[in-house]
């Protein structure tokens, strides 16, 4: 004969499973949006990078940052690095990110580059802090996206333009 206890602990180990698999089921539904999101802020860092713009990126957030992870690396008793690439860029958020290439029109644009960079952090937060985006959210999230990447496409066109300029002035 089973005693109460023993049954309430079977049913408990089986909540818990039903919660484990429900969270399985909406983990897998966000890792699409959480790849889009760590695609877009690495691929604002690639561009940085390439066209030499690091020095744009605004190294007081940066420092901050690098602190508050510091200290909460402190406080848990972490002495190893944990993170492979530790230079400023990646500790820039996506707005130090857009604002380092962005030009000052496309600041003010309400269409440009970093307009998508300020629709894009809710969006990325929520994933961040394991919140299920709704279908719209990552609809939206994959718009963002998707704007981002063609206007690095596009930057990237008129930069290799400015290169070709500059290097035919040198013939």
């Amino acid at each position: 004969k089973k005693s109460p206890k023993s049954e309430t602990v079977k049913s408990n180990r089986d909540l818990v499973q039903e919660w484990i698999d429900l969270d399985e089921v909406e983990a897998a539904y966000n890792a699409k949006s959480y790849a889009t999101c760590f695609v877009a802020e690495n691929l604002l860092r690639d561009y940085i990078k390439y066209v030499n713009l690091e020095k744009n990126v605004d190294e007081k957030n940066i420092n901050k940052y690098k602190t508050k992870v510091d200290k909460a690396k402190k406080e848990a008793g972490i002495d190893y690095e944990i993170r492979q690439k530790t230079d400023g860029l990646y500790y820039a958020d996506m707005t130090d990110l857009t604002d380092a290439i962005a030009t000052p029109k496309e600041k003010s644009e309400h269409f440009g580059i970093c307009m998508h960079a300020k629709k894009f952090k809710p969006l990325r937060d929520a994933v961040a802090h394991t919140g299920l985006l709704t279908d719209e959210a990552k609809m939206d999230l994959e718009l963002n996206f998707t704007n981002i990447k063609e206007r690095i496409v596009k930057k990237l066109d008129e930069f290799k333009v400015a290169d070709t300029l500059i290097g035919k002035k040198e013939d």
